[in-house]
């Protein structure tokens, strides 16, 4: 008995050492279905209690919890999925061998447990420390357990948006040949660098993601501290405390890496365009038949008129101009926000 105890239990820890778990079961199965049954009646339940012992805005916590949690949920099985994607196209490619063996090997690693349970405990504390007029009732219990799945999944997506930041990064500083970034024949045919426009979706949805729940943590614990309802104690250390992490890890560590990520991704976008050139050079230096001399010339021309193109382009070979536009303005509202919060609460 008790060592099916142990086992159950290694396994609960090896599965949150390793998220990407949550995933290698089919939800339509005996076993998802299980699990949305218990999620169901857990809302259910939550619902009931609030009826009975209600919670000070308990309809706009519930609605930004269920969204952090929904997007978290959904951008980690999506992250999982494109990332398998972009690995197996690279399969049997002497490229990103650096950044390949990294993500690999930090697949399973205990930092998916204790990096989430910091802010499950600083926050869980912390906040409890704040709420002055907090009463244990069945509402304010079941808010506390829904916190922590919300705060455990999108801790872990945070994760993989740094870890995702450092594989960019190995890949843009690689150093392997540029021919091997794009596959022979692009001139013969389309442009093989289906893995680079992998690379930009996973950036450009991760981006999004780590703004949009930033956002709500920031409106929610501005809600909690603003609310007279929770008599929330601004004086109390642990208040700067908690907006100190808030800066620094949601608004500050997106201003840094959403730069970081965009300057890995133009210096890959720069290496293929320049591969893509001296692919066009190549071919111009091949041998040409003396009696189509005149032609063999425009062709050059048009040949070097694209290599100028190419190398000029600020889009090629992806598109996404408006990421920058919109990255800049979520940034502003975080930090006004987050300013806005703090200054607030020095006002007489």
């Amino acid at each position: 008995m008790m060592a099916n105890e142990k086992k159950e239990t290694f396994k609960i820890w090896e599965t949150l050492q390793s998220p990407s778990t949550f995933f290698d079961f089919s939800w339509e199965g005996k076993k998802g279905r299980f699990l949305l049954k218990l999620w169901s009646a857990f809302l259910a339940l939550w619902f009931i209690s609030n009826l009975f012992w209600p919670f000070p805005w308990f309809g706009l916590f519930f609605a930004a919890f269920a969204a952090i949690h929904a997007i978290s949920f959904g951008t980690l099985k999506y992250f999982y999925r494109r990332m398998q994607e972009l690995n197996d196209d690279l399969v049997g490619r002497n490229v990103f061998v650096k950044a390949r063996y990294f993500y690999r090997n930090t697949c399973q690693t205990s930092v998916n447990v204790w990096f989430p349970l910091f802010f499950i405990l600083s926050f869980g504390i912390g906040g409890c420390v704040l709420y002055t007029n907090a009463r244990l009732m069945l509402t304010f219990i079941l808010f506390l357990l829904y916190f922590v799945v919300m705060v455990y999944f999108s801790m872990v997506i945070y994760l993989q948006y740094i870890r995702f930041f450092w594989y960019l990064r190995l890949a843009a500083h690689d150093n392997e040949s540029l021919s091997e970034l794009i596959r022979p024949g692009t001139l013969s045919g389309k442009l093989q660098v289906q893995w680079l426009q992998d690379i930009n979706d996973i950036a450009c949805v991760m981006r999004y993601m780590f703004a949009s729940v930033g956002l709500l943590y920031i409106a929610a614990f501005a809600l909690f501290c603003f609310s007279p309802a929770y008599g929330a104690s601004v004086t109390a250390p642990v208040f700067y405390f908690l907006w100190t992490l808030i800066a620094i890890f949601v608004v500050f560590v997106f201003i840094v890496i959403n730069f970081l990520n965009s300057t890995h991704l133009k210096r890959l976008r720069d290496r293929v365009k320049q591969a893509y050139v001296n692919e066009l050079i190549l071919l111009d230096e091949s041998p040409k038949d003396e009696s189509s001399h005149e032609l063999c010339e425009l062709v050059a021309l048009f040949r070097q008129m694209c290599a100028a193109t190419i190398l000029n382009s600020n889009d090629f070979p992806v598109r996404n101009a408006s990421d920058w536009v919109l990255s800049a303005g979520i940034t502003a509202i975080q930090v006004v926000a987050s300013v806005a919060t703090l200054y607030q609460f020095q006002l007489p």
